[in-house]
């Protein structure tokens, strides 16, 4: 699962978006979001088969450098 966020320059309420996409990256903010019906958690692996891999290799290890780029660090 992929997930897109844009931010545009002149948003209204700019902090609030980037409050709440750092709160749905997390674990807790995750679980919250998505606890509705129909609803997908990246955090839920008990579904997805026994030899799926992401589409891209080191996406995991890009964290720490799109986390920046959002601004959360």
């Amino acid at each position: 699962m992929q997930v897109f966020l844009t931010l545009r320059p002149k948003a209204r309420h700019g902090n609030a978006a980037r409050l709440l996409a750092h709160f749905v990256m997390t674990l807790e903010g995750n679980k919250l979001f998505n606890a509705d019906p129909g609803s997908v958690s990246v955090f839920d692996t008990t579904s997805l088969p026994k030899d799926y891999e992401p589409n891209k290799a080191g996406t995991e290890a890009r964290k720490d450098l799109v986390a920046r780029l959002l601004g959360f660090q």
